[in-house]
């Protein structure tokens, strides 16, 4: 979900709560619709309003409807300023944080960064909040490997190789001729 706004999140949430399985806030988007009201990466940049959304989502929605509340971001611009948000996001109650291991002004196509994954993994392990990885992974095997470094409890997001090849999540991917006759 956007927002930029506690009140109008927790109202939106309860209109859909009984029909999915979660609420996850985008604190992700670097893409002009999302930031120009605030929304996804801009709440980065003001994380007691992100805190008060997540907070406020988990006791008047997730916890009453027994549903997990869960939010994306990207790294800050610097290591101990995203551990101090990792820190802070942990304790509003979420049960799950979704890593883009890139910073806000980074684009897919430049490398993530994964540098001190596993010291936020690490803060998320402490506050029981399941990790899920975001980032540049384009093959199962590439999963495999990041879950041996980091742990068989860690996941991924993909998106764009899926996009390209949907059959990338198999441990034998089909090339795209073989993809395109099957």
């Amino acid at each position: 979900m956007g927002t930029a706004d506690a009140e109008l999140a927790v109202k939106a949430a309860n209109i859909v709560v009984k029909d999915v399985s979660g609420i996850d806030i985008n604190a992700g988007c670097p893409k002009h619709f999302s930031i120009h009201s605030g929304m996804g990466a801009a709440l980065l940049s003001t994380p007691d309003l992100l805190c008060n959304i997540l907070t406020s989502l988990v006791e008047q929605v997730g916890k009453p409807n027994n549903k997990p509340i869960s939010v994306k971001i990207r790294l800050l611009p610097n290591k101990e300023e995203t551990l101090e948000l990792v820190k802070r996001l942990v304790g509003t109650g979420i049960s799950n944080l979704t890593l883009h291991c890139r910073t806000r002004t980074m684009r897919n196509r430049e490398s993530p960064i994964r540098d001190y994954v596993s010291e936020i993994l690490e803060i998320c392990r402490e506050n029981k909040v399941s990790f899920i990885i975001n980032g540049g992974i384009t093959s199962y095997k590439e999963y495999r490997d990041l879950q041996k470094q980091f742990g068989d409890d860690v996941s991924c997001m993909v998106a764009e190789a899926a996009e390209i090849n949907p059959t990338m999540f198999s441990e034998t991917p089909l090339t795209w001729p073989k993809l395109t006759k099957e």
